[in-house]
């Protein structure tokens, strides 16, 4: 159980069959999901992950129920290849996802020790979702994360936005640091305005506090968005991008209430950290 007043739980019941060394898990529901988007409700999935992984075999996923904070998924998915080895060692992971166009937000997880499984004999559990924990293969996967000042001027009828730093960038190909930027520009817009930073020097965490502003009447910012990508120089070839992220009314989780406190409270700066997507945004 985590988050104020959330009281979040998944049903789920599992089945080591040593015999066939096959590990059934099947997911029944969750609920009290926290909402995530602007309706008040998510789009939530199951991502099940035995870890430490060893292949792409051991994560697979249910359905996705969508507009729901009580999703009733009743799905079945097998793991082959599941030794007694396993079976003492591993972990079963089992996170609530919610799922976006641009970057599906973990809800909550739980963890089970397989070796409290009892082979040939089904375990059903109801339990409180924890908060989630990135595992270290997951760090190493992910495309980092950036943070962001926003504020809406009242006085100028703007939009500042401050891209303050980055954290744990991708590396290059060969293992080398990035020199990485940032852009960002305002959707829609006739004037087709982009600002870019300055560019550091082979790092995985830049440091900016570099500061943009777009004109935006208050009642037109239910209807833009602002688009914030990270590219790693390249002086011979192509820059290449590193991840990125939108904010509006049609985002979610953290993203949206980052957008909703700016609207609703002019004049405030509102910082927040969002992790980078590879979603590639198309101008």
């Amino acid at each position: 159980m985590w988050g104020e007043g959330c009281v979040c739980t998944l049903e789920f019941s599992l089945l080591f069959d040593a015999h066939n060394q096959v590990l059934h898990c099947t997911v029944y529901r969750a609920k009290g999901l926290r909402p995530t988007d602007i309706d008040g409700l998510a789009d939530p999935f199951v991502r099940l992950q035995i870890i430490p992984s060893q292949s792409k075999l051991d994560k697979q996923r249910t359905r996705t129920v969508h507009k729901t904070l009580n999703p009733e998924f009743n799905e079945a998915v097998s793991f082959y290849g599941i030794s007694d080895y396993d079976i003492a060692k591993r972990t079963l992971k089992m996170t609530v996802m919610d799922e976006d166009t641009h970057c599906n937000e973990p809800m909550g997880e739980i963890r089970i020790a397989l070796k409290r499984l009892k082979p040939q004999q089904p375990s059903y559990a109801n339990v409180y979702l924890e908060k989630p924990r990135e595992d270290e293969e997951e760090d190493e996967n992910s495309r980092g994360q950036i943070l962001l000042a926003l504020l809406y001027s009242d006085e100028h009828n703007a939009l500042v936005v401050n891209i303050v730093r980055c954290v744990r960038l991708p590396s290059r190909e060969n293992n080398g640091f990035p020199d990485p930027f940032v852009k960002v520009q305002i959707k829609p817009d006739s004037m087709r305005r982009r600002f870019k930073t300055s560019m550091k020097k082979k790092t995985l965490n830049p440091e900016y506090n570099e500061q943009y502003a777009f004109e935006v009447e208050p009642g037109d910012m239910a209807k833009k968005t602002i688009e914030v990508t990270v590219w790693d120089k390249d002086y011979s070839k192509t820059d290449s991008y590193l991840g990125g992220l939108a904010l509006n009314m049609q985002s979610k989780g953290d993203r949206l209430r980052h957008w909703l406190d700016v609207v609703r409270n002019p004049n405030r700066r509102i910082e927040r950290w969002h992790p980078l997507s590879n979603v590639v945004f198309v101008d």
